[in-house]
């Protein structure tokens, strides 16, 4: 915890570089105008990573808008605070208190979907060629509030795909909203490698900080024999199962087909964790459908023990 005397500054953020993985716990940026006795006024940071989700890269630069809490006032209180049971870590440097900007929208939980299920595909087969649509939060992380913001959505920086969010909405400071594309989204042309940025925009403004503005998500391939909701890039993982000795233990994912599709393997990684009695332990593929009627996932086929 530090104290700080702002009184004669009254646009402030909190900055400092993380890096953070998330599993089922909490962190803030707490701040007090009563030095280190509080009340504590709590902003969230990493609000939007799902379980497993870690930093894009390491470090990311966070700044955190403490203008209305703190801006003016002669005995401020910064503290960081992490809370949780079961968690990996939150790893923080390089902290500064430095002048807000005026104007400043940042993006975040930008994500497309696809089909009833909503899912993201990353890596698909020509026959399951389907619409896009596409979401995300953005917020007001400035002074001033930004009027007539929008969400612009561009595949292959427009040749592909242009197009904006129906929502023009006002952020004032540190105000989140949603923003989405349902209709008229977008349908790969065909084969080939498509890059996807999603962008805050408000054509009323000058962004100062514009780097995080947009968020350019991993490249989708459409095209071959293999059907993935990852693109080979490890964004999480699952541990910790135990089960009845002797009995299997299934995990997978789910996937919505288009259309009729011929499959002949089913491929996953495993990473070896030091415990030596998993080394030699069988491992199976199957495959199940969805049975709506009976709201169970029913048994097609399983391989054979490995």
């Amino acid at each position: 915890v530090g104290t700080f005397d702002l009184s004669a500054n009254p646009y402030v953020m909190v900055s400092f570089e993380q890096f953070y993985m998330d599993y089922y716990e909490d962190v803030f940026v707490e701040v007090s105008t009563n030095g280190t006795a509080g009340p504590w006024t709590s902003y969230e940071v990493n609000a939007d990573y799902l379980p497993n989700a870690y930093s894009p890269v390491n470090p990311v630069l966070t700044l955190v808008n403490i203008s209305t809490q703190a801006g003016g006032q002669a005995n401020v209180g910064v503290r960081f605070h992490y809370t949780g049971g079961w968690g990996w870590s939150w790893q923080i440097d390089d902290f500064a208190l430095v002048e807000a900007y005026q104007n400043d929208l940042t993006i975040s939980s930008a994500r497309f979907t696809s089909g009833t299920e909503g899912n993201e595909y990353y890596m698909i087969p020509t026959s399951q060629i389907t619409e896009f649509t596409f979401g995300s939060l953005i917020k007001s992380n400035g002074v001033v509030t930004q009027t007539n913001t929008y969400m612009h959505v561009t595949v292959d920086a427009g040749v592909e795909y242009d197009d904006v969010s129906g929502q023009l909405t006002n952020l004032a400071e540190n105000v989140t909203d949603t923003f989405s594309i349902e209709v008229n989204g977008w349908t790969p042309s065909g084969v080939g490698t498509y890059d996807l940025d999603m962008i805050a925009v408000t054509d009323d403004f000058t962004d100062q900080l514009i780097a995080d503005n947009s968020t350019n998500l991993e490249p989708i391939v459409v095209g071959g024999n293999i059907y993935a909701r990852d693109n080979g890039i490890i964004m999480g993982s699952f541990n910790g199962f135990t089960t009845t000795v002797g009995e299997p233990l299934e995990v997978g994912n789910t996937f919505e087909f288009f259309a009729n599709q011929s499959f002949g393997k089913v491929q996953i990684q495993l990473v070896e964790d030091g415990t030596p009695t998993n080394e030699g332990q069988l491992i199976y593929a199957a495959v199940y459908w969805w049975n709506a009627g009976a709201s169970t996932f029913d048994l097609i086929t399983n391989s054979p023990d490995y």
